[in-house]
């Protein structure tokens, strides 16, 4: 998940980002798979902010993944 939530914060509108991700991984995932990784992705755009914090304090106390 690092990747995505550094993706995310590096683009000007990570809504609408997470949309795209949506639209290019839904030809792979089967309806119960896509629903959840949605609903996973539109809590972390809704919580970037705080999900930039916590992975920063993580880093800073030596728990990067």
């Amino acid at each position: 998940m690092p990747a995505i939530v550094a993706y995310l914060a590096s683009t000007p509108d990570p809504r609408q980002s997470a949309e795209i991700v949506k639209a290019f991984v839904r030809p792979h995932l089967d309806d119960r798979q896509y629903a959840k990784g949605s609903r996973e992705l539109d809590r972390l755009v809704s919580n970037l902010p705080t999900v930039l914090k916590d992975m920063s304090q993580d880093r800073s106390r030596g728990l990067g993944r």
